[in-house]
């Protein structure tokens, strides 16, 4: 046995054999009292006497990220395989066959409590009457990293970080000319109509079997898929668009109390959890679809819902009266074809 010391380590070495066969072992320890063994018979590209002699500890850590990487490296690829492989399975399982029975359950029960500020992944209220209670009982309240979110489905959504690639319908509804409004208006009552507008569009899209995807700005987001909405999906969020209009006064008498522009494109897109696993997180649809559903939003007037020519064909949703246009959507090459419903 021998002893050694540095500035940073002190270490002792152990020779162990019969004469026939000897075996070097270093056990280290380093000024934050952590103790490695090292075997210097499979070790000894790395690890010398003269190297601990003369090692920082920056040194000895750095050796032994090298030693053990490799390894660690190739175990965690495969387990990281494996966990994406079930997180894309459970993604397009959730989006196409529906979410699992526990989770419908639960949106179920949340939806039935008066709120006008729910997670808007399973319901659960964060206002109300109804909120004290599940909040203090049930241990679900608003997550203090997403505000869309409860606490539960901030942290599931975490686990499930990853996604799929599934068929899906993309609404976007805006207040179109908000700008305006809100210049004329006193910023708290313009603050009020707005927060109409958002519990208007979710009582509406969520009773439709939509998912709300984004409540942003002036613009609300919902996604629409078999599995959350049933087979007819895509008609369910033609139909949901023109109740949306309806409700905020379109087609009516009187102006509008909030002037609603949508615009609605179907086909595959990548859906599933986004963002960063330390902080905000939240279920998101990228890719062209969302895209074009937004350049036709952008392009549809107050009362007017712009369908693009795949919805149209994938609702089964007859043509007879409505205006077709053919329009160039910024940054996508070559002219899209969409049909408008004009709900004024």
């Amino acid at each position: 046995m021998q002893l050694g010391l540095n500035k940073t380590c002190f270490y002792i070495q152990l020779r162990i054999g019969d004469g026939s066969k000897i075996l070097d072992y270093y056990i280290v320890f380093n000024t934050n009292f952590v103790l490695f063994v090292l075997y210097l018979g499979v070790f000894k590209n790395y690890i010398s006497k003269e190297f601990l002699h003369n090692c920082s500890q920056q040194e000895i850590n750095a050796s032994l990220v090298k030693l053990f990487q490799p390894e660690k490296g190739k175990h965690m690829n495969t387990k990281d395989a494996k966990h994406e492989a079930m997180v894309e399975g459970f993604w397009r399982d959730y989006f196409i066959d529906g979410p699992p029975q526990s989770q419908r359950s639960k949106q179920k029960f949340f939806k039935f409590l008066p709120a006008e500020h729910r997670c808007k992944f399973c319901f659960a209220p964060f206002d109300g009457v109804a909120a004290p209670v599940v909040k203090n009982l049930l241990k679900t309240k608003q997550s203090r990293y997403n505000p869309h979110y409860c606490n539960t489905c901030d942290t599931f959504s975490k686990k499930f970080q990853g996604g799929a690639n599934v068929p899906i319908t993309m609404l976007f509804a805006d207040m179109r000319g908000s700008t305006t409004i809100a210049e004329n208006m006193d910023p708290k009552e313009f603050s009020k109509l707005v927060n109409r507008f958002y519990i208007t569009a979710t009582r509406v899209l969520t009773n439709s079997g939509a998912m709300i995807e984004k409540l942003v700005g002036d613009e609300v987001t919902a996604i629409f898929s078999r599995g959350l909405a049933g087979e007819d999906y895509i008609a369910k969020a033609i139909r949901s668009a023109e109740e949306l209009l309806h409700e905020t006064g379109h087609g009516g008498k009187y102006q509008p109390w909030a002037p609603i522009g949508i615009g609605i494109n179907s086909g595959e897109t990548y859906i599933g959890s986004v963002g960063n696993p330390e902080g905000m997180i939240e279920v998101a649809a990228l890719g062209d679809v969302p895209n074009t559903a937004s350049r036709l939003t952008s392009l549809a007037g107050p009362g007017e819902i712009i369908v693009s020519e795949t919805t149209i064909s994938g609702a089964k949703h007859s043509t007879e009266g409505l205006e077709k246009r053919t329009m160039a959507l910024k940054g996508k090459e070559g002219e899209v074809t969409a049909y408008v419903i004009d709900c004024n």
